[in-house]
């Protein structure tokens, strides 16, 4: 039986601050021709010292967080899609990282949107023209004119990463996170998962995690209007959702805040 000879692979190695010895005798065991910094921060002086190639990867957003700040147009990119908005006009305002955490996204500003943005009514699945929307970068909101009562749009759009993915894990927001159905009268109020919910007349509320989004069925006639008061931690708010004029008892609307 002939002997088995060991010839160094193309393996780009990942490195962990940390777990030095367990990088070194997979390096050994594998022939590893490469090291990669995948921690985005220092390389480890003893795994320098192999004399393997080096691939490093700059993760502004944990090494150097003063500078990242200094520099935002650095910052890595990410799309994000707006949660669906149902259009109750012929005018829609979309609030983009409605849902979203702002501790970890900002939006991109320099980054053209009418290159790298889409708005899609997704009622018939087709692109919004550019003619029709535009920006509000300081209320962080698209504006969307000539829409279609009833239907259905959505906004792809750019953002910043300012808060490392890995690392945003440990934020607990209870409205990210729970799931609820209740039917409840006027005045009566839900409470779920440190989510209250009061409302002025009998309705039908569904909070459906990270939507961030209240269906709301008002079975009284004559009513425009059903106001709802959410509270969660220190947070309070209170919505208006307008009901459109001659809907039948039981209808859905949907609405985000």
């Amino acid at each position: 039986m002939s002997e088995k000879k060991h010839t160094q692979g193309h393996v780009p190695l990942p490195v962990e601050a940390g777990q030095e010895a367990t990088v070194k005798s997979l390096h050994e065991y594998w022939q590893a021709d490469a090291l990669w910094d995948s921690d985005g921060t220092e390389m480890p002086e003893s795994l320098v010292e192999t004399g393997c190639d080096i691939y490093s990867t700059i993760c502004l957003v944990r090494a150097d967080q003063d500078f990242a700040d200094s520099h935002p147009e650095y910052l890595h990119r990410k799309y994000l899609m707006s949660f669906p908005v149902n259009a109750l006009d012929s005018v829609v305002e979309i609030v983009l990282l409605s849902g979203y955490s702002r501790e970890k996204y900002q939006l991109d500003e320099d980054s053209p949107a009418s290159i790298w943005w889409e708005v899609r009514d997704r009622t018939t699945n087709t692109i919004v023209d550019m003619s029709d929307w535009d920006v509000d970068f300081t209320s962080g909101s698209v504006r969307i004119r000539n829409t279609q009562a009833y239907h259905e749009y959505t906004i792809s759009f750019l953002v910043r990463q300012i808060w490392d993915t890995d690392d945003v894990h440990g934020v607990y927001d209870p409205l990210e996170s729970s799931d609820a159905l209740s039917f409840f009268t006027a005045g009566e109020q839900l409470v779920y998962n440190d989510i209250s919910v009061r409302s002025d007349a009998p309705v039908l509320v569904l909070i459906c995690g990270t939507t961030r989004q209240l269906s709301v069925s008002d079975p009284e006639q004559n009513r425009s209007v059903v106001t709802l008061d959410i509270a969660w931690g220190q947070e309070t708010s209170r919505i208006s959702v307008p009901l459109p004029s001659g809907a039948e008892r039981g209808e859905s609307i949907m609405m985000q805040w």
